[in-house]
């Protein structure tokens, strides 16, 4: 629950400052030091789920606060059928990036130090 925690405090103080991919070097570093689980399954969930859960807030932010117009254009770019799609989408695209550069972080220290 910690490494939740620290990926989605991190991820999102590293994104209001620089690019959207500094996530990545956030989650990659997180999951070096913090995450200590032998089973690669549960590494990849716990990022996935802090970084998803961030990435999810902010879009969902930003369709409510817009009045919706951002997510019907990019729902009809994409043929997707409700607007509403585009905030999961950008949630779930969030979380396997994040997952992904964490379950690195954390086989590069297993690939290390064991």
């Amino acid at each position: 629950m910690r490494s939740i925690l620290y990926l989605f405090i991190t991820c999102g103080a590293v994104q209001m400052y620089y690019p959207w991919w500094s996530m990545v070097i956030m989650a990659f570093i997180i999951g070096f030091i913090f995450i200590e689980e032998n089973s690669d399954t549960i590494v990849f969930v716990k990022a996935f789920t802090g970084v998803a859960l961030l990435w999810f807030l902010c879009a969902a932010i930003q369709f409510f606060t817009n009045s919706h117009i951002i997510a019907t254009r990019i729902a009809e770019l994409f043929s997707l059928p409700h607007p509403f799609l585009t905030v999961v989408v950008s949630g779930a695209i969030g979380g396997i990036v994040g997952g992904t550069a964490a379950l690195s972080g954390c086989q590069l220290r297993q690939a290390i130090f064991e």
